[in-house]
């Protein structure tokens, strides 16, 4: 018994479908899979939050309602680690986390702490005795974008789970000469 996946890109949903789009080739191909998995490349909000001065290049929001198109799609997991998750800061990561959770709708990559946004959702598939665990991080965010334990007192920092990488460069004697 075989799972089957499917992961799309970045779900932008920013106005609703015009009235003549037939989403319903696309669902029915995302509903033919076990895991169906998209990217929210968005914060979800009431336009109740201020944004922030860090971005992606825009602020992006999503309304709340949206959010029924989107399972239209089949979508039954989410990944929401990216660089629009803190378009509208620590509120607007605590207003999707809330719209996810009061639909029903897993998601992993943002969290109230790092320990939260580093923490995997799990999707149940029933008639496959199976259990799927999603971790979400991205690469792409600036420093404050970043999700942080309490320590020492200090309160924890709602965000994204980074993924952290150092660059380093090893350059051949031959080049190191050439460089001087």
């Amino acid at each position: 018994m075989g799972l089957k996946i499917c992961a799309t890109g970045d779900l932008m949903l920013l106005s609703d479908f015009p009235a003549s789009y037939d989403y319903i080739k696309i669902a029915d191909i995302i509903k033919q899979n076990d895991v169906r998995l998209t990217n929210l490349e968005s914060v979800v909000s009431d336009w109740n939050c201020y944004a922030s001065t860090f971005c992606g290049g825009q602020w992006i929001n999503t309304e709340p309602d949206r959010m029924e198109d989107v399972k239209k799609f089949g979508f039954n997991i989410y990944s929401c680690a990216n660089n629009h998750s803190m378009d509208y800061s620590f509120e607007g990561v605590l207003s999707t986390k809330k719209v996810l959770e009061q639909k029903g709708m897993p998601y992993a990559g943002i969290g109230l702490s790092l320990k939260e946004a580093a923490a995997p959702a799990y999707l149940s598939i029933p008639e496959k005795n199976i259990k799927v665990a999603l971790i979400s991080v991205t690469s792409t965010f600036i420093d404050a974008a970043r999700a942080g334990d309490e320590k020492d007192g200090i309160p924890a920092r709602p965000g994204v789970n980074p993924l952290r990488v150092q660059t380093k460069y090893k350059v051949s004697g031959i080049h190191y000469e050439q460089l001087k």
